[in-house]
């Protein structure tokens, strides 16, 4: 699909690595957070057409910090869960 590796905690997808970078799920209630670091989400190119995914790229400084790191975590869980639901 994207060309990179799914994780999972407790079976939901919740993050991804591509192109040697990690991707965390995110949704209204988590974005704001990705967005003070700067980040950007993740997209791939599909038969010319440019597809954005729901998963934004892990800021470095919440990579380095176990607490934090545990509780974007637990976020991004709850997000995949949240659009699970909506499936």
């Amino acid at each position: 699909m994207f060309g990179g590796w799914g994780i999972y905690k407790d079976k939901i997808f919740f993050a991804l690595i591509a192109n040697g970078k990690l991707y965390f799920r995110v949704g209204n209630d988590t974005r704001a957070h990705y967005e003070k670091y700067e980040s950007h989400p993740f997209v791939y190119d599909t038969k010319g057409k440019k597809i954005t995914m729901s998963y934004w790229l892990l800021p470095e400084e919440i990579l380095e910090d176990q607490e934090i790191l545990i509780k974007w975590v637990d976020d991004a869980v709850e997000e995949a869960k949240k659009s699970k639901k909506k499936i």
